[in-house]
């Protein structure tokens, strides 16, 4: 059967193609099928830890209705916000159109507002996405009269990165201020993520990737460095992903002086930030063989500047710190190996992973517990017409890495945002440490050429408690070890005065001399004497000090001790 077309029938475009599926189909990238592997494994927990959540903060005659379909035109423009995957994560399912999730909510008075606020924010990062059946964006707006608006925005990390949220709040600015001046939006086009997809499967077996592949797998042919930050718990045996965050101002006077040593050095400002944060790392943890987690946008490569999705690779720089290098030479090691990771960011974690010879252990993350990241500029280009607005990070409750160090701001307000895994560490301790950074900091501006070893991290509470509990001006008529010095406390009235304190656990000084000299005799009796090597095995507890005490008691001097 066949149509006879009349001779004088002509053919006109339409916009509309009846014909046309309602979705396109495209390989998954391997990022995101390592982030879908993630979340298939770890659960809920794992989920959630991938959720991206910004707050904007709007204050003026803002029109609802407006803001709504200029969000809806946002989605319709970046066809990765209309993403769903497979249910093996190898495809993904991009819908023409989608019905976008948009609550709004109004509130009547201050304390209902502040209460509202504080749940949507929280529930933004605490509700999973379904990555099967989407939407993987959300959206809610809780107006407060005719001229307060909060407006939360949370996406699925697999279908938007740091880079992407940024760049949806922009076109959502422009579109909505276009609609309200009755005007064209000035947007350049969008880069697709379906073509984004199709190119990197073309790289996949190409003489390019080898060679992204060999860089990397090069850095860490020889040694492969575990970083091993001081935690305040006991390490559990299966991995967890609970997380806190804690949000540190970083005075603008140090910024200040950030910047004037980038420009002294003629390092960039992410450059000098990375190496300031190794040299932290450095002094807490002692050791002089790194490798700390640096996101690089692959936005950056080949100028895909308005392309939405999930395109971060982690990069894991492995540095090798000399205490005696001057910070400044460091840093100028640092700068072009930094340029040669950015020019070799198209590879990802978890292939490097597969190639690298890493024992597994089930309660660590591998090679990269600690993530550093600059975001300066996330607001640039934003212009709600007729209001003013601020625009923050929610805080996740759930992190995949042990630390997540974000240094986030404009111009000379930094704020460390710090989110760290809560079943190791306490948030106590961790805002000690967000200090110490500081002070780091402030030890380079001080002076750039200083070693790396000799830069001060030691906060004024930290030396308050050296100078009150270390006080070593005790006068003796003859040296004496310090096996003495606790016999001799103990027999005084300080005697019932705490010695020790482990956790929730604590020992006198009379406890203290009775345990060392019982575990002394023990071990003279089984003929231990000067000289000989002994193991010990102990938990973090107070035991471990009263074990030392037994050997100095063991002899009558401390200075020729071995063990």
């Amino acid at each position: 059967m066949y149509v006879k077309i009349p001779s004088d029938f002509t053919f006109e475009a339409v916009e509309f193609d009846p014909f046309a599926p309602n979705s396109t189909t495209v390989t998954s990238t391997e990022a995101q099928r390592e982030i879908f592997t993630s979340v298939l494994l770890g659960g809920d927990a794992a989920n959630g830890a991938y959720n991206e959540s910004v707050t904007l903060k709007i204050s003026g005659p803002l029109n609802k209705e407006l803001l709504k379909d200029a969000f809806a035109k946002v989605v319709h423009r970046h066809d990765a916000l209309r993403s769903t995957f497979s249910e093996d994560g190898h495809s993904i399912l991009i819908s023409t159109t989608l019905q976008l999730p948009w609550i709004e909510t109004e509130v009547y008075s201050d304390e209902e507002k502040y209460l509202l606020v504080k749940k949507v924010s929280k529930d933004a990062t605490l509700q999973t996405f379904d990555l099967l059946n989407g939407p993987l964006i959300r959206v809610h707006l809780i107006s407060f009269g005719v001229t307060d608006f909060t407006l939360v925005v949370t996406g699925h990390h697999i279908i938007c990165d740091g880079w992407s949220l940024s760049l949806i709040l922009r076109d959502l600015s422009i579109i909505y201020s276009a609609s309200i001046k009755g005007e064209i939006p000035d947007l350049e086009p969008a880069v697709s993520f379906i073509q984004y997809a199709q190119e990197l499967a073309k790289e996949i077996n190409s003489k390019t990737q080898e060679q992204v592949e060999s860089f990397w797998v090069q850095q860490f042919q020889d040694e492969i460095p575990v970083v091993e930050f001081p935690t305040d718990n006991a390490r559990p045996a299966l991995r967890s992903f609970h997380a806190k965050r804690i949000d540190a101002i970083v005075p603008e006077e140090v910024v200040k002086g950030m910047r004037d040593v980038s420009k002294k050095t003629n390092a960039s400002f992410v450059t000098i930030m990375l190496s300031a944060f190794e040299s932290f790392l450095h002094h807490i943890t002692g050791q002089e063989d790194l490798v700390v987690g640096l996101p690089a946008a692959g936005q950056n490569v080949e100028g895909r500047f308005n392309l939405v999705g999930h395109c971060v690779n982690l990069l894991p720089l492995k540095s090798r710190i000399q205490p005696n290098q001057p910070f400044n030479e460091y840093l100028k090691s640092r700068k072009g190996y930094l340029f040669d990771a950015y020019d070799h960011q198209q590879f990802t974690f978890g292939s490097l992973i597969q190639k690298l010879n890493i024992q597994r252990d089930p309660s660590r993350i591998p090679l990269v517990p600690v993530v550093f990241n600059v975001d300066i500029g996330f607001t640039d280009g934003f212009v709600f017409e007729d209001c003013t607005f601020e625009v923050s990070t929610n805080p996740r409750f759930f992190e995949n890495f042990e630390i997540f160090l974000n240094a986030s701001g404009t111009g000379d307000q930094l704020t460390l945002e710090c989110t760290f895994n809560n079943d190791l560490f306490n948030e106590e301790m961790m805002r000690i440490r967000m200090q110490e950074f500081v002070n780091i900091m402030e030890s380079i501006i001080a002076n750039p050429e200083q070693p790396v070893g000799e830069l001060s991290c030691i906060t004024a509470i930290e030396n308050n408690i050296f100078e009150k509990n270390n006080n070593t001006k005790m006068i003796h008529e003859k040296p004496i070890g310090i096996h003495e010095c606790i016999e001799e406390t103990a027999s005084t009235l300080k005697k019932n005065h705490i010695a020790i304190v482990a956790g929730d656990k604590h020992i006198t000084y009379e406890e203290l001399n009775y345990l060392s000299g019982h575990w002394a005799a023990r071990l003279q009796a089984r003929g231990i004497k000067d000289g000989d090597f002994i193991g010990v095995c102990f938990a973090k507890n107070c035991g471990i000090t009263g074990c030392a005490f037994k050997y100095f008691k063991i002899r009558s001097g401390l200075y020729s001790f071995r063990s």
